[in-house]
Formats: structure tokens, C-alpha cells, sequence
């Protein structure tokens, strides 16, 4: 069953050729709504400061509580939300090192390529990792905390956005504390094609807009009991 859903701001710039520069093309989202059989299920907004760092997620939905926000130091980051806080320590290049949510403590470890490699987390009385393996600057197999292993394929389609379209539809536990934030080491480089779990499969599709992003997500999941499809609409 697809899980419900995190940032640094990108611009991309785009130059014609004779050496005519074109007009800059925001990749910066700022509302996703998720849909289900035409209905809408939840919408969620992102703000922005003026260097581009992701200061709120609010929510247009009664159904799922996805409002946070956050609080930059050289040190720290901050998340407050109805459920908590969350402290995240960061290292003098911005990655997180360290995450301290209620009772969890989370330790990050990267590669040598600068990918998340591992999760360590400790919770009371309960302690579990997760892993994951890169190729070709892609994520392609995630050991979860939940013990599942999931293998990704991708589309040619670069992943440039202020937040994270990979895990908009939070199939695995991956990064959910984080949402769709792009700050913990590189994230996939191009958008996900499928995911397999088990006997359930993921696949996606992508709308682009004249400018080449990203309008529209759909993700139909094949699970033997049963199948669902949601419709992401992603607004710049």
C-alpha cells in the first residue's frame, strides 16, 4: 500500500543556441496534491526563505497532519510539527549526522560517493538499520527498517527539484523523517520508473509541461490482493 508522504531550492537554466540565453525556469514546488479515484486526498504547500531552504510544509488537508517547520543553524536543523520536534545535526557541509526524534536516536552514514549508505536507529527498547546500494547515481536496492527489500529502476527524466519527487509517495521508510527534503548526502539523480516489493510492483508515469517539468505523477501499484493508483499534481 502506498504510504502517504520533503529542501534545498534548484534553479535550472536552460540557454537557446546562437547564443541567445533564455528566461530561468523555476524547478521550485510549491503544492502537491495527491488524488485517488478522481477524489482529492490531501494537498500539501511548501515556502521558502530567500536562500532557497525549505522554512514550511503546510497542510490543505483534514485527512493527513504533513504540517512542519523548520529552523536553520550552522549546527542543527529544526523540525516542529503537531507530533513533535525533531533536531537533526548536521556536519560543516550540511549533512546530517545525527537525528533525535522523541525517544529515537537516528546515526547517518554516507559513502564515499556522498549517498546515504545507512540508517542506525535506536528507539527504547528497539534498534534497527536500514541500507541501501548505488548505481549510476541511483538508489537501487533499500533494505528497509521494516525488513522489506526494494529494487528501483529509473527513467531517463533528471530528478532537479527543490524537494525530492522520488519520495512524494512514501512506499518505503526511507526518508520519512526528512519528508521530501534534500539535505542528507545525493539523492537518485533521475526519476523513478518502478519499484518492486515482494510481490508488489510500482510504476510510474510523468506529465511534463511545456517547460519540462514535472506536472503530473501517476503511480498504479499491482499487489496481489490489491491494486491502487494516485495522481500527483505538482504546482511551481
Amino acid at each position: 500500500m502506498l504510504k502517504k508522504l520533503s529542501a534545498l531550492a534548484c534553479l535550472v537554466f536552460l540557454f537557446a543556441g546562437c547564443g541567445k540565453e533564455t528566461p530561468v525556469v523555476s524547478k521550485v514546488v510549491k503544492k502537491v496534491e495527491c488524488y485517488q479515484g478522481g477524489k482529492l486526498e490531501y494537498g500539501i504547500g511548501y515556502e521558502y526563505d530567500s536562500k532557497g531552504q525549505l522554512t514550511d510544509i503546510v497542510n490543505f488537508s483534514t485527512i493527513y497532519d504533513h504540517s512542519r517547520t523548520f529552523y536553520y543553524s550552522p549546527e542543527s536543523i529544526t523540525i516542529l510539527g503537531n507530533r513533535g520536534a525533531c533536531i537533526i545535526n548536521i556536519n560543516k557541509a550540511g549533512i546530517p549526522e545525527k537525528i533525535v526524534s522523541g525517544s529515537g536516536i537516528v546515526m547517518c552514514s554516507y559513502g564515499s560517493d556522498g549517498y546515504l549508505s545507512r540508517f542506525d536507529v535506536n528507539s527504547g527498547d528497539t534498534s534497527y538499520s536500514l541500507a541501501t546500494q548505488v548505481q549510476n547515481g541511483n538508489f537501487t536496492v533499500l533494505h528497509d527498517f521494516e525488513g522489506n527489500t526494494l529494487k528501483y529502476t529509473y527513467t531517463q527524466y533528471e530528478n532537479q527539484y527543490s524537494i525530492d519527487l522520488n519520495n512524494v509517495p512514501q512506499i518505503s521508510n526511507m526518508f520519512t523523517m526528512f519528508n521530501t527534503m534534500k539535505i542528507h548526502g545525493m539523492y537518485s539523480k533521475n526519476l523513478i520508473k518502478s519499484i518492486e516489493v515482494g510481490d508488489t510492483s510500482y510504476y510510474f508515469t510523468y506529465n511534463f509541461d511545456k517547460d519540462g517539468r514535472v506536472t503530473d505523477m501517476i503511480v498504479v501499484s499491482t499487489a496481489s490482493e490489491n491494486s491502487l493508483t494516485e495522481h500527483y499534481k505538482f504546482t511551481y
